[in-house]
């Protein structure tokens, strides 16, 4: 049974406009947090929800819903008039207003429009904006009532009221589907709930258009899937929708008609994704070209000049001459990074302008590291803006270089691609760089695969592995690994990569937690929280992310708890992941942060992201996790002085050796594996990869037709 709670507000000690996050004080004394409507000092609110004790701010009532009540007697109208509640309304007019019309102030002025010029140094025209703000909070007030009945997010009210107007609860019961197209964070499966609560059928035909298209954008997400194939788009309706093959046949050939999927051979397409793809296949064509310039010979003469650049990374350097688009690809070891700094010091002893570009914060760190000159995020590249929504950079404002560099191809997925290649101009020689052999990318497509089983544009593979790097036993070890045999597992006191065996998983926190925080800064003077990662194929179980994180966050971290959110506690020092791409602050998938303080006055978390610090309030939290111990996919594009791989039996179905190479190549310094030899062996041994579906120059003479839409994917 919820506690319940009933009162007037005093203060609005915090709130977050963007996240509907607040932090309320009755005049009782009494505090409630938690997503809520937009409040107003003298509101009387009734709330129901359970109460926590926080850390540093004691008891609060944790709402699950909240009513706006109306404010009663003259005083409690007044209070409410002098809180700045209405925009436009002078404080020293609020007792004017209630002297003058009673109980109902506003009310009165609204039906009685001749009346407003009564109103002391307030014209017409601004009561007409004071009643037009009375009549929001009165209409937000109302939906927020409404959507309370069908468990739809608070954060969700006000724009759903500035997009509906007063409309809203009729487009909601008329058909809640609308809400996923048009108000950013509401899914189907939320949809779906309003729609049964409300009474619509299964075979509600906006359902089944709106299921179909969550069902493709899932299937994108979740697996890589460009396109389903019909036969098995139709299987997973029936499964998924509940609806009979008749019903579903109609709303598909809508779907088509109003151009929001595709059917291509039999494949089903987002619009979206078809795009996306298409816009690659275009671009990388467009630059594939021979360049016919004054400096070819210039950069002829400079090849000559590379006396130890192997015959492969020679010809790179060449082709990067000649041509407007080339892939360079190759394992741990084999001269990738000294290519790029051959290429590169052509085109800087050129005066030519050079743009270098990562996935991720971290790999962008390590291009810059290795190479030597700035490297950017790809978001960062195109400059996101916020206003519009959209990339600065597009087809008409491209990226200003000579030669744009891209690294970590292999995790960029056919959105993101779109986006860079959309932006590049058709005179800039662009080359991508990775390693065929990691983990595809995170969302569709399987774009570096795709090129290199293209044969018409420039491919320069490198084998070779060179003597120095020869001499590292994690890129010997990767390279057995990635020829499907076992790693030499032997451990000798000078190598760079051990094997720990420990079969017995519930032992295995406390072994990570002691090379940490003791042997490893002991032995190499590694800072346990910047230097170490610790990586595990998956989150749950006794050696998964989860256990571990917790384990380390206790053993490994003296700072004070700041914060409480649900079961997690932040401190002080902790290290943080960020889960996804936020735009607005500047922070995306995999960059790493570090807690620093508490703001007091907003209740926001303070996180240190290498050159910033970036605030969190409560309900941003969601978008970061502890990260002592991350997912191997999660760590796809970093690299780590001293990387912990944890890899045990329980793990078998998640164990393949594309997932222990990538593990195994982000250690710079020293690599070791923590677990079973056999899970090893199961890793080593499973060569199956997940089939993506997808069509990068697959289907001839589609890339001509496309003229892509200047926005951010």
């Amino acid at each position: 049974m919820p506690d319940r709670l009933k009162g007037e507000i005093e203060r609005i000690t915090f709130y977050n406009e963007d996240t509907g996050f607040g932090v309320v004080r009755l005049r009782s004394g009494k505090i409630i947090t938690g997503t809520l409507p937009r409040l107003s000092e003298g509101d009387r609110i009734e709330a129901e929800g359970e109460w926590i004790v926080h850390p540093k701010f004691g008891s609060q009532l944790k709402i699950s819903k909240i009513v706006i009540l109306k404010p009663e007697g003259k005083l409690a109208i007044l209070k409410y008039l002098s809180s700045g509640a209405l925009k436009g309304l002078p404080k020293n007019s609020a007792k004017f207003i209630v002297d003058y019309y009673g109980e109902k102030p506003l009310e009165k002025i609204d039906k009685d429009p001749q009346k407003r010029l009564k109103v002391p140094g307030v014209s017409a025209k601004k009561l007409g904006k004071i009643i037009e703000s009375w009549n929001e909070q009165k209409n937000l007030h109302k939906l927020v009532i409404f959507l309370q009945k069908y468990d739809i997010p608070l954060t969700h009210a006000s724009k759903i009221l500035q997009k509906y107007g007063d409309k809203a609860e009729t487009v909601v019961l008329s058909n809640p589907y609308q809400l996923i197209f048009d108000i950013r964070g509401v899914g189907f499966k939320t949809a779906d709930t309003i729609a049964q609560k409300i009474g619509l059928n299964h075979d509600f035909p906006p359902r089944i258009k709106s299921g179909v298209l969550y069902l493709l954008e899932n299937v994108a997400n979740s697996d890589g899937h460009v396109y389903l194939p019909y036969e098995q788009l139709v299987s997973l309706c029936q499964k998924n929708l509940s609806v009979d093959l008749t019903s579903y046949e109609q709303q598909f050939n809508e779907l088509i008609t109003e151009r929001r999927i595709m059917v291509v051979n039999q494949n089903v397409y987002l619009r979206e994704v078809y795009d996306s793809e298409r816009i690659i296949e275009t671009k990388i064509l467009e630059l594939s070209r021979p360049k016919h310039d004054d400096t070819t010979d210039f950069f002829k003469n400079f090849v000559l000049t590379l006396k130890h650049f192997s015959e492969e990374q020679l010809e790179a350097v060449q082709y990067s001459t000649e041509n407007g688009f080339l892939v360079l690809t190759g394992g741990p070891g084999t001269g990738k990074t000294t290519t790029l700094k051959g290429i590169i010091d052509l085109y800087k002893k050129c005066k030519l302008k050079i743009a270098l570009a990562a996935p991720t914060g971290r790999a962008a760190k390590r291009m810059a590291e290795v190479i030597g000159l700035e490297a950017k995020t790809i978001h960062r590249l195109l400059e996101y803006d916020s206003q519009t929504g959209k990339f600065v950079h597009n087809k008409s404002n491209p990226i200003k270089a000579h030669l744009l560099v891209i690294d970590e191809v292999s995790m960029i997925n056919t959105f993101l691609m779109a986006s860079l290649l959309y932006a590049v101009d058709r005179e800039t020689t662009v080359i991508f760089v990775g390693d065929k052999d990691q983990l595809p990318a995170i969302g569709p497509g399987n774009i570096l695969h795709d090129i290199l089983a293209y044969n018409k544009i420039p491919i320069i593979r490198l084998n070779k592995i060179f003597r120095q790097a020869e001499e590292s036993r994690i890129i010997t070890n990767s390279h057995k690994i990635n020829q499907g045999l076992m790693p030499d597992l032997a451990n000798s006191k000078e190598s760079d990569f051990f094997f720990m065996e420990e079969n017995d998983s519930n032992k295995i926190p406390d072994l990570l937690l002691d090379l940490v925080k003791n042997r490893l800064p002991a032995k190499y003077n590694f800072n346990p929280f910047t230097d170490i990662q610790i990586l595990a194929p998956m989150y749950k179980g006794n050696a998964g992310v989860d256990a571990i994180n917790l384990h380390l966050q206790n053993g490994l971290n003296d700072g004070a708890v700041i914060y409480t959110k649900g079961d997690v506690e932040f401190k002080l020092k902790d290290k943080f992941m960020q889960l996804v791409n936020d735009y607005e602050r500047d922070i995306y998938n995999g960059d790493i942060g570090y807690l620093t303080g508490l703001d007091d006055e907003e209740e926001e978390l303070v996180f240190n992201f290498g050159e910033r610090d970036v605030k969190f309030s409560n309900a941003s939290l969601d978008d970061v996790t502890l990260a002592y111990a991350c997912t191997i996919h999660k760590s796809q594009g970093s690299e780590y002085p001293c990387v912990i791989v944890v890899l045990t039996n329980e793990q078998y179905f998640m164990l393949k050796r594309n997932l222990i190479y990538t593990a195994i190549t982000r250690a710079s310094n020293l690599l070791i594996i923590v677990g079973s030899r056999r899970a090893v062996e199961l890793a080593v041994s499973n060569n199956q990869e997940q089939k993506r579906y997808t069509s990068l120059f697959k289907i001839p003479g589609q890339a001509e037709n496309i003229n892509a839409p200047d926005v951010i994917f």
